[in-house]
């Protein structure tokens, strides 16, 4: 992996893990769909949607980033180079934390 310069703003695009941007489309997007086949579609009201959406996603995955580091589950380094999410899939975390829990829990 390449190394990213601290508070580049390349590094706070990796932090804010663009990648999870369709989860937030996804139900403005039916939205949409559903008052644009009742007839009622505004393109003003569906930008500011998709632009809350994507801003609300935004901040969770940097909440998210903060109290992983205040936890420690992420060291600063990470943290500044946005390099936790972004170089390991969700599944991939989620599923190397319940294992290592299992192994306290019976070793």
């Amino acid at each position: 992996m390449e190394n990213i310069q601290t508070n580049s703003i390349k590094a706070w695009i990796l932090a804010a893990r663009p990648k999870t941007l369709a989860a937030a489309a996804t139900p403005v997007l039916l939205g949409c769909a559903l008052a644009y086949t009742a007839g009622t579609f505004q393109w003003i009201p569906a930008i500011l949607c998709f632009l809350f959406a994507f801003s609300m996603q935004i901040d969770a995955n940097f909440i998210n980033d903060y109290y992983d580091y205040l936890n420690g589950k992420e060291s600063l380094e990470k943290l500044y180079h946005g390099e936790y999410m972004a170089q390991y899939s969700f599944a991939e975390v989620t599923n190397a934390e319940l294992f290592a829990k299992a192994q306290k829990k019976y070793y």
